[in-house]
């Protein structure tokens, strides 16, 4: 794995960066740091660039180990310029997320939208979409349904924390990444090098789940590593790798992610239950809105609208099966709602609608037959139909997800006891992703793996900002699912259809949070509209 890279005479770097994100390094008491045992090289690196390709402020300490530069930090004294960001928090991003949302709920509905682009098979699509006339269907609805869903910002946490290792000599940069994208944030920017000018290699990742497709640590360690060379050449030493290791705390604090959205939903419902109007107006930070996401295409009347909070100075990128990763469990918890409201099964009105195409249907590659097909499999499976024998506080909820370009559902039935306490009991998964399986065990290992994902996402994980902070600094605050924790049983089926073979990673994820939270109401009648469950008083058994 990249943290194990060694080279002889190897210099370990950390980068002490500002809490605040943009914050910038205006002064540090390095003299004092370079005379602690084992210090060879301390200063401070100014920014470059802008955006997720850009090269922060900090202040780097380079020694004979990466205990003693570790261990460095705590003598270290930086006088910061926090900048704006400072003041940027989760409760104002919330507040105003409820702002936008009050006042797109009465201004005049815009017009019609030309109809979208395929979306190449990963589901999401364009940012807004106008379908008919909803505020009409409103007034001629027999009944109305109103939600306000959240989901909070995810750091990605892998186990191997953000590392590189790189050589500066001769005008040269040669470097050993974990990256996901090499050349999408390239080292030559912090080496203030031509990209010509850089060898690269690629070595294994402790984990990534879409963290390592932004290395902004390539340019840090770049950036270090031709000052610790200069230096050296300035003192009569040759030149020596470097390896950049971030902490624990480092990668969490500086993370790339997943962003949050907030969702404000309205249905309306006919005499008989069929949902004829369905308004989602979406407040983000900055994340991709998914307008071509079910139930449009199945819905006369659909308005899905869409304004980023600002200022949003967060740095956030791509976490596994985005952006579904968090659609999924709002888009499937509102129409398990709907469903609910209309007095039918869950599962059986998501069919209905399916079966039902209103003008052209979906958009984006989504296949109706396809969705039904992983939905009635899944039914069979679980023996969805007698669900009504279940013991008190037992309940099996139902999702579904079209996600770069795999189709899966899951049935899953929860325990929850009196105390909040919520056991996994069993989970039955049907997925398409084409006609071919190339390596089954592995192929349901991915599916298992998405679903536990999932439940990490559901029960403990969020990053929250204070003061232009994040709150959550290790896993003692960030708990992942434990083995304890995991379901006994995660049945999979695969579908074999004529169609493409596709991945697998990505998709088994994002229905698993919403068919939790569905189960959790079937056994409860307590609807989960906000993540995570802990903050509400929940805890796995």
């Amino acid at each position: 794995f990249s943290i194990d890279v060694s080279f002889p005479n190897m210099l370990h770097a950390v980068l002490v960066k500002c809490d605040v994100f943009g914050g910038k390094a205006v002064s540090a008491n390095l003299g004092e740091i370079k005379k602690l045992p084992g210090i060879k090289h301390a200063f401070i690196v100014e920014p470059a660039g802008q955006g997720n390709n850009s090269l922060v402020s900090g202040v780097a300490i380079v020694a004979d180990s990466w205990w003693l530069a570790n261990d460095a930090r705590s003598s270290l004294k930086v006088t910061w310029d926090e900048g704006a960001v400072a003041a940027q928090t989760s409760e104002r991003y919330l507040a105003q997320a409820r702002d936008l949302a009050a006042k797109a709920a009465s201004a005049p509905a815009p017009a019609p939208a030309p109809a979208p682009a395929p979306g190449g098979g990963r589901g999401g699509g364009p940012p807004s979409a106008v379908i008919g006339d909803v505020e009409a269907a409103f007034r001629t609805a027999a009944k109305t349904i109103e939600a306000e869903y959240f989901f909070p910002l995810l750091s990605h946490a892998p186990l191997e924390p953000q590392n590189s290792t790189a050589h500066f000599r001769d005008g040269r940069l040669e470097i050993w990444s974990p990256s996901q994208i090499p050349s999408k944030q390239h080292p030559a920017l912090g080496a203030g090098i031509p990209p010509e000018n850089v060898t690269f290699h690629l070595v294994r990742s402790g984990g990534g789940f879409g963290r390592r497709v932004v290395s902004e640590y390539d340019n840090e360690v770049a950036r270090i590593a031709r000052l610790v060379t200069e230096e050296g050449a300035a003192a009569g030493l040759p030149s020596v790798p470097v390896k950049l290791l971030w902490s624990r705390e480092d990668d969490m604090a500086h993370d790339q992610y997943r962003p949050t959205g907030y969702h404000f939903f309205k249905a309306g419902l006919d005499a008989r239950g069929k949902l004829i109007a369905y308004r989602d107006f979406v407040s983000s930070t900055n994340s991709v809105v998914p307008a071509n996401e079910f139930p449009r295409g199945f819905v006369e009347n659909v308005l899905i609208t869409s304004q980023n909070v600002a200022p949003f100075d967060i740095p956030i990128g791509a976490l596994r099966a985005p952006p579904t990763n968090g659609v999924s469990f709002v888009k499937q918890g509102f129409i398990d709602e709907v469903a609910i409201a209309a007095g039918k099964d869950p599962l059986q009105y998501r069919l209905d609608l399916l079966n039902n195409p209103v003008g052209a249907g979906a958009a984006g590659g989504f296949n109706p037959a396809r969705a039904r097909g992983v939905l009635e499999a899944v039914r069979e499976m679980s023996a969805w139909d007698k669900r009504g024998s279940l013991p008190k506080g037992t309940g099996k909820g139902v999702a579904f997800q079209f996600a770069h370009a795999g189709y899966v559902a899951y049935v899953v039935e929860v325990s929850v006891d009196a105390k909040k306490a919520i056991k996994v009991n069993r989970v039955w998964s049907a997925v398409d992703i084409g006609r071919q399986i190339v390596n089954p065990s592995q192929s349901e290992n991915l599916v298992h793996g998405g679903f536990i994902e999932g439940m990490s996402h559901l029960m403990s994980w969020a990053i929250t900002i204070d003061k232009g902070r994040v709150v959550q600094k290790n896993f003692h605050q960030y708990q992942p699912t434990r083995m304890m924790h995991a379901p006994a049983s995660i049945e999979v089926r695969f579908l074999q259809t004529d169609f493409d073979p596709t991945g697998l990673g990505e998709p088994s994820l994002p229905p698993a949070v919403p068919a939790i939270t569905n189960a959790i109401f079937a056994a409860t009648g307590v609807r989960i509209r906000s993540l995570p469950l802990e903050t509400q008083g929940y805890r796995w058994t």
